[in-house]
């Protein structure tokens, strides 16, 4: 079997009184080392099975959960642990040196002889035994666990974030949110994340996006933590986030595991590299690893590129903070309409443009988290437009092959639906009925500074309280990028 290593981080004890108050003890993290791999070990509610013949100390275990009318035999526990060798990178073969079979039938225990024989030969097991459903809860479910010194706790493999894409790692949520991680990576200045096994509950009902793993951009309210918004003087103001903001709840209560928050320009700004004086900015993995990430979404696109053990990041897009980072890192994104999902829990950047947006790199999953954040809409239009404008100000285009393919569109558009298309020139148009005191410009001269002015317009405004609140609690302004 594989060397197992572990490291407890407890507090200090020594003799004498303590001055001024007393100790609190924080936490105890459980750390641990399996062929390599970095672990975290978190406890359960504590069960009610008690298994007498473990020894104290660290003891990895596998749970195998036998779901209701599933006869419980070696050829369908063999087939379930291939499959999660093969597709779980937290589970590892040396997790079976111990096993603990939960069912829900009463004559499973007649074929536990026959199983755990075989478990032996084929799986290198040292010792198995079985537990009825009624002992445990649904909280304890098939997958891969370490009994600590008697006490039966869940396994998260741990990464590091070397490409600098995360602002904190975050534990599982509980009854009272989310806890910062508090623990560092291999990798010097690195953080660690702590992700779940991808193995599915067995004894509960499945949601749609029940074993994927996210992390979302620090400006959505995370319950438990506080934001940044990519600014060491607004965390100076911030506050820690009784509820998680809507839009990310509903992803979570989808099923999907939530890792962390993930880095940004300031103040949801454009920001490049050599400009991110509060944190740094993250590692594109792109080319020679030193692109920029673009922004302000560059965490997000950087960590979705980079972690394969990520599935999706959740970021949002004003003037292009999703878009441009997409392109940058080399993965697919989309940016959702500005009222398809709540905005509240959200910093805003500018209020009238604002939307959240996905990443993710394989294009053929986004109909499944899409079509489960955004709830279809059950109003359907019932009229049909006049027409359908081509604007030829834009068409044709000089690429035939993309020329050919709208051109089968438009005719499939007009037949299927008995619409007509109707050509407009949006230059000509404004020719025509531009307003009487206009000079002889075109729209585009006209409107040149129009769109980069009401955005930094309202950017501004939108973080006046943020400069008033910060300059009376420290009775100076915040240090803010150039752009702000």
């Amino acid at each position: 079997m594989g060397q197992f290593t572990s490291r407890s981080q407890v507090p200090l004890k020594g003799p004498g009184p303590v001055l001024g108050g007393s100790i609190r003890q924080i936490e105890e993290l459980r750390l641990f080392e399996l062929r390599g791999a970095r672990y975290l070990a978190l406890p359960l509610a504590p069960v009610s099975f008690v298994i007498p013949e473990f020894p104290s100390g660290i003891i990895p275990v596998t749970v195998v959960s036998t779901p209701q009318g599933q006869t419980f035999n070696q050829s369908w526990v063999d087939s379930n642990i291939k499959k999660w060798i093969a597709s779980d990178d937290v589970f590892q073969r040396d997790f079976l040196t111990n096993v603990v079979f939960i069912s829900v039938e009463t004559k499973a225990s007649v074929g536990l002889t026959e199983v755990s024989d075989h478990m032996r030969h084929t799986w290198d097991t040292n010792w198995c035994t079985l537990v009825p459903e009624q002992l445990v809860g649904l909280e304890v479910t098939s997958g891969p666990y370490v009994f600590w010194n008697g006490q039966l706790c869940k396994a998260y493999r741990l990464y590091d974030d070397p490409n600098q894409a995360f602002i904190v790692g975050t534990k599982p949520q509980t009854s009272t949110g989310f806890e910062n991680l508090r623990v560092s990576g291999d990798f010097y200045t690195s953080l660690s994340l702590a992700v779940p096994s991808r193995i599915l509950p067995d004894r509960s009902a499945k949601r749609p996006l029940e074993g994927l793993r996210f992390a979302v951009k620090d400006i959505f309210e995370i319950e438990g933590l506080r934001t940044t918004v990519g600014c060491r003087a607004y965390y100076a103001l911030s506050k820690t986030a009784p509820k998680t903001a809507p839009t990310v709840q509903k992803l979570i209560d989808a099923g999907a595991q939530l890792v962390g928050t993930l880095k940004l320009g300031s103040l949801i700004t454009r920001e490049e590299p050599t400009e991110s004086a509060d944190y740094q900015a993250p590692f594109n993995p792109r080319g020679d690893g030193y692109q920029s990430a673009w922004s302000s979404s560059g965490g997000s696109g950087a960590a979705i590129a980079a972690y394969d053990w990520l599935d999706f990041t959740i970021s949002t897009d004003t003037t292009g903070s999703s878009r441009r980072p997409a392109l940058a890192n080399g993965c697919f994104g989309i940016r959702v309409s500005s009222d398809a999902l709540p905005s509240e829990g959200v910093v805003p950047s500018w209020s009238y443009f604002d939307s959240p947006a996905l990443y993710g790199r394989d294009f053929a999953k986004f109909e499944n988290m899409i079509s489960t954040w955004i709830s279809p809409k059950k109003e359907l239009a019932t009229e049909l437009p006049v027409s359908l404008l081509y604007l030829s100000d834009f068409l044709p285009v000089k690429n035939e092959v993309q020329m050919k393919l709208i051109d089968n569109f438009i005719v499939d558009v007009e037949s299927t639906y008995d619409i007509k298309i109707e050509k407009l020139s949006v230059a000509e148009t404004w020719k025509a009925n531009k307003p009487a005191d206009v000079d002889e410009v075109s729209i585009q001269e006209y409107l040149e500074d129009v769109g980069v002015n009401s955005f930094c317009y309202g950017v501004y405004h939108e973080l006046d309280w943020f400069r008033k609140e910060y300059h009376e609690k420290f009775d100076k302004a915040p240090y803010v990028n150039p752009v702000m």
